[in-house]
């Protein structure tokens, strides 16, 4: 057995958890502050912070059978608190690539799709920011960089794939629309125009920034 093997395998032993969300499993890694709180949410069902709001919304909005859409999908929390409120089918975007492979590798049965890409008002390529601090800093506008200099500094600069909503998923219907891209939000809603005009979803949980709009 070779030294990284190993030490493989003492840090995802420390380091590592998995939790039940509904019929699901979610590994933590709580080298990440955040992975952190969703481990006491498991023991204590307590949450702090925004995503406190987004599980409160979520139970109160989701109805048995919706489809929903989760924009800035991180490592598929609420994917699958989505799931466990009743929804039959979420699509979760999340285009960094470290967040997407845990993502892409949750146990569904198919009823997560996720996508490597960013959502925003029309096709294309774009430079993507990614935060070394955490793993919920990630953003493709440049004035998150500006307003959030601490998240950001020193950052890897790559490419990702951009898509408006109708033209990435131009036959879905959406009841539920949870939208946390990091500063892409206006953007996002503006390439899903004609989704919003023809079949708008019953709720749109956002995150909004000010500056953003």
């Amino acid at each position: 057995m070779g030294i990284r093997h190993i030490l493989e395998r003492f840090y995802r032993r420390r380091h590592r958890r998995k939790i039940r969300i509904g019929d699901y499993q979610l590994e933590l890694d709580l080298h990440w502050k955040h992975e952190t709180s969703y481990l006491k949410w498991a023991s204590k069902q307590r949450l702090n912070g925004p995503i406190a709001f987004d599980t409160l919304a979520i139970e109160h909005f989701i109805q048995p059978g919706d489809v929903a859409l989760d924009a800035g999908a991180n490592i598929g929390f609420t994917a699958l608190y989505f799931l466990k409120c009743g929804a039959r089918e979420v699509h979760a975007f999340e285009p960094d690539p470290r967040n997407f492979r845990r993502l892409a590798q949750l146990q569904t049965g198919g009823k997560v799709l996720a996508y490597p890409e960013a959502l925003g008002s029309e096709d294309g390529e774009v430079e993507f920011v990614i935060s070394r601090s955490h793993n919920q800093g990630s953003t493709l506008d440049q004035r998150m960089l500006e307003k959030f200099p601490e998240v950001f500094a020193g950052g890897e600069h790559i490419r990702v794939r951009v898509y408006s909503l109708p033209s990435r998923l131009p036959e879905v219907h959406f009841d539920f629309m949870k939208i946390d891209v990091e500063g892409a939000e206006a953007a996002l809603l503006t390439g899903a125009k004609t989704i919003l005009e023809s079949q708008p979803p019953r709720v749109i949980l956002i995150e909004c920034y000010d500056e953003m709009f």
